[in-house]
Formats: C-alpha cells, structure tokens, sequence
C-alpha cells in the first residue's frame, strides 16, 4: 500500500479474563507472527504498527493514532529499534494531556508517521509535545481541539524551519532519529 492510516485498539495485551494471554496458543502464535513487537508485556498497537510497516509498499507511509507509550516502554524497544533503523520517521505529535478530549477517554494519545525508507544519515524527526492546555474554561470542546490542532501546526512549522518552536502550551523540536531507538520523545 501507499498509505496505511488508522487508529488501532489500545490497551496491554495482558489484560482482562479474554485476552490473549490466557491462551497459550495465541501467545505463541503472536510472538512468531510479530517477533519485533510482542515482547513482554506489550500493548496490542505495537502489533499494528509492525503490520503496518509489511503493508507498506517502498516509499509508502503510515500514520497511526496510538498511545505514546511506546517511545519510552521497555517492551517497545525492539519496535523502536525497528522504526528508527529501517524506516524514516517524519513526525511524532504527542497529545499526552488531550486524551480525555480528543478521545472521551482517559489515555495517553499520539499521532505518528512513518515513512517505509531507509533514513537518511542525519534525519530529524519533527515532533511536537502538548503540554497541560491552559486558558480552555471558555472555549466548547471543539474549539478547543481546533486550537489545539492550531497551535500543533504552528510549533511544527516553526520546528521544521528553525529547529525549535514553542507557541503557548505546545513545544515543537526536531530530535535525531538516531536517538529514537533509546527511549523517550524529549519531553
């Protein structure tokens, strides 16, 4: 494919009563089908972000919404090895403070985009961190997703042109992707 876009399930693969821990089978079966992300206690998005990068024809890109939690997570280490190594990734929106909004649900989104292409010596990936949003109480929730959208375009663009960008409660960077396989966006 040219492009894979989506928003998969979230949530560890070790919870619940159903889930595929409980069944020896389907452990085994995940483990060999998604060697690089079904590692320890894992969350299921990793497996959707290891099969999106197969789908993914040469030059082809993904941009999934997930929790952030693989950037720093012990058992994201081999997917961000992955990621960083093989594939160029452009961008990384860190949305930790806004699940609640975005998402009617208490989480710790992302937005990432990956490029299925080897990166280029000294890439950079642009990547922007929402912090708490302040000066909201008068705005309706859609205003507010608009202005947080806003100010996410403007902290990139800015990062893009001069490196680093910080416009109200939202900080846009440009971090080495050769740094990325080590935990942790920056923040």
């Amino acid at each position: 494919f040219d492009f894979v876009i989506g928003n998969p399930p979230w949530s560890g693969i070790l919870k619940g009563p159903l889930a595929a821990v409980y069944d020896e089978l389907q452990k085994r079966r995940l483990k060999d089908s998604f060697p690089v992300s079904a590692q320890g206690k894992y969350d299921i998005y990793g497996l959707f972000m290891e099969r999106s990068l197969r789908f993914l024809k040469p030059g082809g890109r993904f941009g999934l919404v997930t929790q952030d939690t693989y950037v720093e997570k012990s058992w994201a280490r081999r997917l961000r090895e992955r990621l960083s190594g093989a594939n160029t990734i452009l961008t990384i929106i860190d949305l930790n403070p806004c699940g609640q909004l975005f998402f009617h649900a208490m989480n710790t989104p992302a937005i990432t985009v990956v490029a299925n292409e080897k990166p280029p010596a000294s890439h950079d990936i642009l990547v922007a961190v929402v912090k708490k949003p302040t000066g909201f109480e008068e705005l309706a929730e859609a205003e507010r997703r608009t202005k947080i959208l806003r100010l996410v375009q403007t902290a990139l663009a800015g990062a893009r042109q001069s490196g680093r960008k910080a416009v109200e409660f939202v900080e846009g960077f440009r971090k080495p992707q050769a740094d990325f396989s080590r935990a942790g966006t920056g923040r």
